[in-house]
């Protein structure tokens, strides 16, 4: 019984379902959104049926990146425990796996809903399963910009789900729906990609911070975020919703900014390492500007706010700011130190480093230090 629990196990976590729970949870969003009050029989069965079918169509998507992206994952700290790089389970059953799941997708929402939502949910698959993650990923830093647009595609898929877009205002209402996850995800996904940058480059993998560096990215950032807040007004500017929805769009919006610009004004700081991981949760956090916030907040809770993940990054970062503050207490101490000692002491610290924020801060360290020795550290 342990076997066959822990082979389910595998499989289970081939369809990534911390990821593709927000994306269903998106599509859900964009199925209320699309109907005004309580659902009839028919409109319930098609968002029900319609739930169903995106989430099997995610989860064959979340497969088949695992088994195109192998290679890539067995380089990067944060991936190499994935079924396939360890071996558990081989490339053909995962295709297979991934192939019975988006047939049984296509099926029931053929079959169950409606041709339209059939057709966007398979193109937005492939989308993300083939044309980001076979092509796009490894041929520009504009990569989550461009395959972006697969990935906010489920609020549409929700909307018509229920409704089929027969509606006047149906397309539009969805496609601003999109839009919004469209402008949430380049500075949601940078900021991973600034903390995880090394692994990026070891894989060869083009993201941002790699090829134009973390002050371009942090830029980059900080404009995407701003742009997102205007967009997130939008809805309340077409009266596609009303003033409750703009209060917490305004509100949350201010908070997503927050991090962003700690993180473009002090990145090197051991407060500006902190920020980049923060922003990444909290853009999570935020990801339903154009749906509902205080779901939002619970599934940013729920799903990636877990406890040993909180506590994990807090020690990492208590860490990394003590092993800074003895650095400090030593270089105070020895204020004569010449540069040949002071750049031994470095390299000695960076390869004690094991995690992209203590390197960071010790690179920072023989910065300033090299700078001014009775220049201050920020604590």
């Amino acid at each position: 019984m342990s076997a066959q629990s822990s082979v389910i196990r595998q499989y289970w976590s081939l369809t990534k379902p911390r990821v593709v729970a927000l994306i269903v949870f998106t599509a859900l969003a964009g199925s209320l959104l699309a109907i005004d009050g309580l659902p009839d029989a028919l409109e319930l069965r098609h968002g029900l049926l319609g739930f169903l079918g995106i989430w099997l169509a995610a989860a064959s998507a979340a497969t088949i990146n695992q088994l195109l992206d192998s290679r890539i994952d067995a380089k990067m700290a944060r991936t190499s425990w994935r079924p396939i790089v360890v071996g558990q389970i081989t490339p053909a059953r995962a295709l297979a796996f991934a192939i019975v799941l988006a047939v049984l997708s296509m099926t029931v929402l053929l079959v169950f809903v409606n041709l339209v939502t059939a057709v966007l949910t398979f193109v937005a698959l492939i989308g993300y399963a083939v044309v980001y993650t076979r092509y796009l990923k490894r041929a520009t830093p504009q990569n989550i910009v461009i395959g972006g647009i697969a990935g906010a595609a489920p609020p549409l898929l929700g909307w018509a789900a229920v409704t089929g877009m027969q509606g006047q205002w149906d397309w539009a209402h969805a496609l601003l729906l999109v839009l919004i996850i469209f402008v949430w995800t380049p500075p949601h996904f940078w900021a991973l990609a600034i903390f995880r940058r090394d692994d990026y480059a070891r894989a060869m993998v083009p993201m941002l911070p790699v090829t134009h560096g973390v002050e371009y990215t942090r830029w980059q950032i900080l404009l995407y975020t701003v742009l997102l807040v205007v967009v997130s007004i939008l809805p309340r500017l077409v009266e596609m919703s009303g003033n409750f929805y703009l209060g917490g769009a305004l509100v949350l919006g201010a908070d997503l900014i927050k991090d962003p610009a700690i993180l473009h004004a002090a990145y090197n700081d051991a407060q500006g390492v902190t920020a980049a991981f923060n922003l990444n949760l909290l853009a999570r956090a935020n990801r339903e500007l154009g749906t509902r916030f205080v779901l939002d907040r619970f599934a940013h809770s729920a799903f990636y706010n877990a406890p040993q993940q909180r506590i994990d990054h807090q020690r990492t970062v208590v860490a990394a700011r003590h092993q800074v503050l003895q650095l400090v207490a030593v270089e105070r101490h020895h204020g004569g130190l010449g540069d040949g000692e002071k750049r031994r002491q470095h390299e000695q610290q960076r390869e004690r480093a094991e995690h992209p924020a203590e390197r960071d801060l010790a690179d920072h360290q023989a910065r300033r230090s090299s700078t001014s020795s009775t220049k201050r550290l920020p604590t």
